[in-house]
């Protein structure tokens, strides 16, 4: 049963305040011991008072409410710090979107409380959502071809969103903004809402709320969500060298890195057509040579080739990060000798050469997406024709084609993987819509440079 909410009107004393505040320090330092893992991530959220509701994360702060604290025994405190760590890890309170705000919230919990109770074996309260089906091993079971993240829990729970409600019921959001920003100084300012407790949850069958109130909606910038995606790559590497990283938190990591586009279309329709499969006798295959066996070898049929993306302001982070995950995939085409990864805005902000895909994420974990200026497309042709010694057999640009382009075509291919239903003025444009993952070859203008 969930413990009753505080009551708002019912003002918290100096000394209740500060026995929550040592009890929440204590319980995060406990936790470097029992979960070194997700240490480091639990001191990224500041503590901070409310006094209403139960307990929240923004993403800065650990909103907490005194009374609800001093009321959870130490080990299910202890499950509530890493309940909210792993909200900013997955960085739910930024990916609802305009989905129910209700059941977004208990789908999100579905899955974090999931890693929780059957990946981390953490003892939980029995007030909390969490249901095997929804974990990642039961739900591969029933949906082998559908991933489990917080959007496809979403997705099922809406088909019957009533029953849900009632099922994982939800007093009050622990995913929402911070409730005493704009709250004047008083204490009891902050966050009223229709039940008068100040308790956000404004879509709440019972509460009788028509639209979702301001504690549903926490909007991150794009400096928040870039820190806790760096803060998260930083603990899976110290736990992997220290060996014990979990496999959830290294799949997170290798979405963040290598997104999972279903993108085979574009690959093989392109480089297909550039790399040859042909064999050679002039390099036999040396890994039948010491057993006196000598069979053609493809080694000299591989080809370097070069893959652009577009940095600049126009581009969201989640196209950014799906376009690293094509250039992870070319890497690991057959026939692929070395690929040269240019991010670009108007100029190079990265340039550099990989012949494998760990050096290739090793990289992208260290330097990111660089960029978010104008657009051009110019200087990455401009640096490959001063460059002849480097032979380019092929270079896709991944972009929204919305840019300055040269005056004249290269004499390398040119394939532009485009998110806007367009086409360049030279090269094979393929329109590709990533939510369908529809793919069109296109012809027309291209877009105008932008303004």
């Amino acid at each position: 049963m969930h413990p009753p909410i505080p009551d708002a009107q019912k003002k918290v004393t100096q000394e209740e305040a500060d026995k929550a505040l040592r009890r929440i320090v204590k319980s995060r330092t406990g936790l470097i011991f029992d979960k070194p893992v997700l240490a480091p991530l639990l001191f990224k959220l500041e503590p901070k008072r409310i006094p209403f509701g139960t307990i929240a994360t923004d993403g800065k702060s650990l909103l907490y409410n005194p009374a609800f604290v001093n009321n959870l025994e130490v080990k299910f405190l202890k499950f509530a710090l890493l309940h909210e760590t792993l909200h900013c890890c997955f960085k739910h309170p930024s990916r609802r979107g305009t989905r129910e705000p209700q059941i977004w919230n208990i789908a999100a919990d579905l899955v974090i409380n999931g890693i929780l109770v059957y990946d981390e074996k953490t003892e939980a309260p029995d007030w909390i959502c969490v249901d095997k089906k929804y974990h990642k091993t039961e739900w591969e079971k029933e949906h082998p071809d559908i991933p489990i993240t917080a959007e496809t829990v979403y997705d099922e729970l809406y088909k019957n969103a009533e029953h849900v409600k009632v099922k994982f019921k939800i007093t009050c959001p622990c995913i929402q903004k911070d409730p005493t920003e704009g709250a004047g100084e008083g204490e009891g300012q902050g966050g009223s809402s229709k039940d008068g407790k100040g308790c956000s949850h404004g879509n709440d069958p019972e509460s009788g709320g028509e639209k979702p109130e301001k504690g549903w909606d926490a909007k991150w910038d794009k400096g928040l969500e870039e820190e806790w995606k760096q803060a998260v790559i930083a603990a899976e590497q110290m736990a992997r060298m220290r060996g014990d990283a979990p496999g959830w938190m290294t799949s997170l990591v290798d979405d963040i890195v290598e997104p999972k586009v279903p993108l085979d279309k574009i690959l093989l329709k392109y480089i297909g057509t550039v790399i040859s499969d042909e064999t050679s006798w002039k390099s036999p295959n040396r890994r039948f040579v010491s057993r006196g066996i000598y069979l053609p070898s493809s080694v000299v049929d591989k080809k370097d080739g070069v893959i652009v993306i577009d940095t600049s302001g126009s581009i969201s982070d989640e196209e950014a990060l799906d376009f690293l995950g094509i250039a992870a995939k070319v890497l690991r085409s057959k026939g692929i000798n070395e690929v040269r990864l240019m991010q670009c805005d108007v100029t190079i902000t990265d340039d550099i050469k990989f012949r494998r895909v760990g050096d290739f994420k090793s990289h992208v974990k260290k330097v990111g997406v660089k960029g978010r200026g104008g657009t051009s497309f110019t200087e990455p042709f401009e640096k490959l024709e001063k460059e002849r010694s480097w032979n380019v057999a092929f270079l896709m640009y991944l972009t929204d084609l919305c840019g300055t382009f040269p005056q004249k075509a290269p004499k390398f291919p040119v394939i532009w993987v485009s998110t806007t239903e367009d086409a360049a003025p030279f090269g094979t444009t393929i329109y590709w819509d990533r939510k369908s993952d529809k793919i069109k070859i296109m012809k027309g203008k291209a877009h105008a440079e932008k303004a």
